[in-house]
């Protein structure tokens, strides 16, 4: 009887062996999971507000460029064509000054940037965009010169 009662503990050992690992192992998988996802989060995040950024730079420095233009001249009169991004270097210039370098993760629709004059209004509006989260910070200025 002795030795039939040593055999059974032995058993019984390898079975707390084999649940107590498996359960280590999916508390591990859940934890490296979980870890994961949160990575991705916190990047989705740093690219939305670096892109949000670029955005605002680049609306402030256009509307500082005619500002500072119309208080050197009242007879300012802005020009479209003054407005550039060169689509190799992801640089925002205004008179070949730069406003901003837009972060390699946005894009800016070059094509589809827009500009006119009407009186003493500008608009303007510059399409930025993350593609792979599918959100937009498009710079839409609407500036009355002047006023």
């Amino acid at each position: 009887m002795k030795r039939i009662g040593k055999m059974g503990n032995k058993g019984y050992m390898l079975i707390e062996i084999i649940l107590a690992s498996s359960i280590a192992f999916a508390l591990a998988y859940f934890m490296i999971e979980l870890t994961i996802k949160l990575k991705n989060k916190n990047d989705d995040l740093l690219v939305e507000t670096l892109t949000a950024t670029d955005s605002a730079i680049i609306s402030n420095g256009i509307m500082r460029y005619i500002k500072e233009e119309y208080k050197k001249d009242e007879n300012f009169v802005f020009d479209c064509s003054s407005l550039s991004y060169d689509k190799d270097s992801k640089k925002f210039t205004i008179n070949g000054e730069l406003i901003d370098k837009v972060n390699k993760y946005a894009y800016v629709g070059v094509n589809y940037i827009r500009c006119s004059k009407d009186d003493e209004k500008i608009y303007i509006s510059v399409p930025i965009g993350i593609e792979q989260l599918g959100k937009f910070y498009d710079v839409d200025l609407y500036y009355r010169i002047g006023g």
